[in-house]
């Protein structure tokens, strides 16, 4: 069973001050850890088997929160937030991955901004989902654009260049 609560639909609603926008990826993340840590308690008479139960939340925002001066602490000391969720249960991290960002607000998840974080999930032996997007924005069933270099490709070009791309970031 996978728990996990998605920021994406945060996107369309109204424009938040720069400060929220940057936090809020965050909040989503503590929140989707708080419901999956308690909510197992009312679901199962048990503890759920952390190897097949996967507890955590995307966290793709995280390297731009924390270079925005967001500090994460535990038991009042700072730490790193991926420590502090991992050593709280969570035991599995989405992250998304972009072609070309465009580089604003958190927008910013190229290959070797999510193979930082991807380390440092690592680190706890946390699992990851990797999110591909495909573009270089936001993806959805609803909005699904090329990114800008394959916009012109035919389709035996386009499938090459998907199957390149994963197979690099593979």
């Amino acid at each position: 069973m996978i728990f996990f609560v998605d920021q994406e639909f945060l996107m369309d609603m109204a424009p938040l001050p720069v400060v929220a926008r940057v936090l809020q990826p965050f909040m989503i993340c503590l929140f989707s850890v708080l419901l999956a840590v308690v909510s197992p308690t009312v679901a199962y008479a048990a503890e759920p088997d952390r190897d097949t139960f996967l507890f955590g939340g995307d966290i793709s925002a995280l390297t731009v929160i924390e270079k925005a001066g967001g500090v994460f602490q535990s038991h009042g000391k700072a730490d790193d937030a991926i420590r502090v969720l991992a050593d709280n249960g969570a035991n599995c991290f989405r992250l998304r991955l972009f072609v070309n960002p465009l580089g604003e607000n958190v927008v910013v998840n190229d290959l070797p901004y999510t193979l930082e974080l991807a380390k440092r999930i690592k680190a706890t032996n946390a699992k990851i989902m990797l999110d591909f997007h495909y573009s270089d924005t936001w993806a959805d069933p609803g909005h699904q654009n090329k990114p800008a270099a394959w916009a012109e490709l035919d389709l035996d070009a386009l499938e090459q260049q998907v199957f390149d791309h994963f197979v690099l970031v593979k």
